[in-house]
């Protein structure tokens, strides 16, 4: 039976155990340069996480590889999603049951193996109003990983260990951000040259949750 990501779990307690060890193994020199690193995040709560199933979200993305369904996008299992290989644009997202002004996300990381095998890269906030035929109408709205970095459209998560957490912050003054009914993260790897995954092979986009406040 797989624990609920609510910080009250041993699997919460897992992942932000593999986060500060990875972040302490971040301290030591390099001499490949890295993505700047992110803070240390603790998951929402089921009470916070508006994007939660439980809180009547309904989980939507561009596919699925077979055994990781649409559905682990917000199930609060940590069991994960992912999209089929391809170059194509990727978005993972949840359709809320009332348009609301996202400010945060946690985002909980897949990346397998020992070393592992991060499989989420490049990154942008995306809401959109409405389900069309072809997808939604996707808008961006900058954000960031640290308080210590600008906002941006694009941002590049860390190759951290697998269910390690990542937090972004949404640029409250960017005009595209609102009340809207859809919040997702897109990797436009077809439109605008977004790196999908850290692998050296394989173009698969992962990632465990999908929460947000």
């Amino acid at each position: 039976m797989p624990c609920r990501l609510d910080g009250s779990g041993s699997y919460a307690s897992a992942a932000i155990a593999t986060l500060l060890l990875v972040t302490l193994a971040g301290c030591c020199p390099s001499e490949s340069k890295s993505p700047p690193a992110a803070e240390v995040f603790k998951p929402f709560s089921l009470e916070d996480d508006v994007a939660a199933a439980d809180k009547g979200a309904r989980a939507i993305a561009t596919s699925n590889q077979v055994n990781f369904p649409v559905t682990s996008i917000n199930d609060g299992t940590g069991a994960p999603w992912g999209a089929a290989e391809g170059q194509n644009d990727v978005y993972a997202a949840v359709v809320l049951p009332a348009p609301r002004g996202i400010l945060e996300y946690r985002i909980w990381l897949f990346s397998p193996d020992q070393p592992p095998r991060p499989h989420l890269r490049d990154i942008r906030v995306v809401t959109a109003d409405a389900e069309d035929p072809g997808g939604p109408a996707w808008r961006v709205v900058r954000s960031r990983l640290s308080k210590s970095q600008p906002f941006t459209e694009k941002v590049t998560v860390p190759p951290l260990g697998d269910a390690a957490i990542v937090g972004l912050e949404l640029d409250r003054t960017d005009p595209n951000w609102g009340q809207h009914k859809i919040w997702g993260i897109a990797c436009f790897s077809a439109s605008r040259g977004d790196a999908r995954n850290y692998l050296p092979v394989g173009t698969g986009v992962y990632i465990r949750e999908l929460q947000m406040k």
